[in-house]
């Protein structure tokens, strides 16, 4: 009896355990959404100007070409941001639950 009375409790600490790993990856998938919709308006503001600038020629090229590489550089620091951010988070989450020290 004592035996099954151990693994019921273990079993309640996992599943408790996985619902807040589960908690945080919704914190986490905030901020990877977030992330995802700043570096797709991004993109997408690029392509606007891209095709405007293509037809109508509303800027010299080496503006075009400064504003591309500080769109591309803008996208790349969101993004690297918010995986730093997932990692802290499940780092967090690993020493909270005691899988790591």
């Amino acid at each position: 009896m004592t035996v099954q009375r151990i693994v019921v409790v273990e079993s309640v600490n996992q599943t408790e355990a996985l619902y807040n790993v589960g908690q945080n990856y919704k914190d986490q998938g905030s901020a990877m959404e977030l992330a995802s919709i700043i570096t797709i308006t991004i993109l997408v503001t690029w392509v606007l100007m891209a095709v405007l600038d293509v037809w109508f020629d509303i800027m010299p090229w080496t503006v075009f070409i400064k504003l591309t590489i500080t769109l591309g550089l803008l996208a790349l620091v969101v993004l690297v941001i918010a995986i730093a951010k997932k990692k802290y988070i499940d780092e967090q989450t690993l020493k909270k639950d005691k899988f790591i020290d």
